[in-house]
């Protein structure tokens, strides 16, 4: 993969053969009020994903077919953990597993690529929080976790939450935010689902 690759959109074909997995190391997915599934029905914008093709990638246009994204066949697809910054409302408790709804602002990207601006997020006993001791409504918080779509509701199963802090990537557009975080983790090959 070229640098040229990362600045571009790159389609990925999902074929019958194609597998679906789940990164759920630091998330607990058990006692849910729905099951968390990820194949080809429920993957939609605005999951992190990674993919993987034992094939190449074909470039599209310009410049001897190298300008931007191209076009793989993904051999299998995993759903890894993001953020998603928002306020809380509609908190409930219940034994050791919480609730809440996360308002999340209109213009995040997020909510530009989904048309959704709140997001159902479940609390489980083993949740980390990080610059909160507790979660109230009203208040302003960062959740880090696997994002499902359920029937037509996201919902976000938290491995961590924490104080409604900026980082030093949020104030950029989406596309910088992306090519930095990935320029700071040293990895290539994580992107969201756009489509």
């Amino acid at each position: 993969m070229t640098a040229t690759n990362l600045a571009g959109t790159t389609t990925v074909n999902v074929a019958d053969t194609t597998t679906f997995s789940i990164d759920s190391s630091d998330v607990d997915l058990t006692n849910l009020p729905f099951t968390p599934r990820f194949d080809r029905v429920t993957l939609t914008r605005g999951q992190r994903i990674e993919t993987f093709s034992a094939g190449q990638m074909t470039q599209g246009g310009g410049m001897q077919g190298m300008m931007g994204g191209g076009t793989l066949t993904a051999t299998s697809i995993s759903l890894g953990q993001q953020g998603l910054r928002g306020t809380v409302s509609a908190y409930a408790q219940s034994a050791s597993q919480s609730s809440f709804t996360l308002a999340l602002p209109a213009d995040s990207a997020f909510a530009k690529l989904t048309g959704a601006t709140t997001v159902t997020v479940y609390q489980q006993a083993g949740t980390k929080l990080r610059g909160v001791s507790n979660i109230t409504n009203g208040s302003t918080v960062q959740v880090r976790g696997l994002l499902f779509l359920d029937g037509s509701a996201f919902r976000l199963v938290a491995g961590r939450v924490g104080g409604g802090y900026q980082n030093r990537y949020e104030a950029l557009p989406p596309d910088q935010r992306l090519r930095r975080l990935r320029a700071a983790s040293g990895c290539t090959s994580i992107g969201y689902a756009t489509t």
